[in-house]
C-alpha cells in the first residue's frame, strides 16, 4: 500500500513545491494563500495525469542533480559575498572545502584518467595529497580567521 500511495505522493508534492515557489518568487498575486490554491490545484491535476507521473520519474534524477549544483552554487556565491556587515561566513567556508575534499577523494580516479588523456604524469595518490594539503592550509586559514571574529 505505501509504494502505491508514494507512486503519487511523490509527484504531487514535487509539483505543489516547485509551482508554489514559482509563484512566490514571480509575484504574480501577492496573496500567498491564492498561491496556494493554485499551486494545489496543478499538483492535483498532475497527479492524475499518468504520462506525466511517468515522465517525472525519468526526468527526477536530472532535476535533482540541478537542484544539488544550484544550491552548491548558491552557497559558494554567498561564501564570496560574506555577511551584509562586511564579516565573512567561515564556518561555511571550512564545510564547503570539507565537501569538496570528500568530492574530490570520491571522484579523484576520473580526474586521474583526465589528466592522462591530457599529456600530465600526475598520479591519483600526488593529486590527492596536493589537493588535501591546499586544503588543510585553508582549514587552518579559516580557522585562524574564525577564532580572530571572537576578539
Amino acid at each position: 500500500m505505501i509504494p502505491y500511495i508514494m507512486e503519487y505522493a511523490i509527484p504531487f508534492f514535487f509539483l505543489l513545491a516547485v509551482v508554489y515557489g514559482a509563484l512566490g518568487i514571480s509575484g504574480v498575486f501577492k496573496n500567498r494563500a491564492v498561491n496556494g490554491i493554485i499551486a494545489l490545484a496543478i499538483a492535483f491535476f498532475g497527479m492524475t495525469y499518468q504520462p506525466f507521473i511517468t515522465w517525472l520519474y525519468v526526468v527526477m534524477p536530472y532535476a535533482i542533480a540541478l537542484f544539488i549544483a544550484v544550491f552548491f552554487i548558491g552557497f559558494v556565491v554567498k561564501l564570496f559575498k560574506g555577511r551584509k556587515g562586511g564579516k565573512k561566513d567561515y564556518t561555511l567556508i571550512l564545510i564547503v572545502l570539507g565537501l569538496f575534499l570528500i568530492l574530490f577523494v570520491r571522484f579523484g580516479e576520473d580526474i586521474e584518467d583526465w589528466t592522462a588523456t591530457l599529456g600530465m604524469p600526475i598520479t591519483y595518490e600526488s593529486l590527492v595529497g596536493i589537493v588535501g594539503v591546499v586544503v588543510l592550509i585553508a582549514f587552518f586559514y579559516g580557522a585562524y580567521k574564525l577564532s580572530r571574529q571572537g576578539e
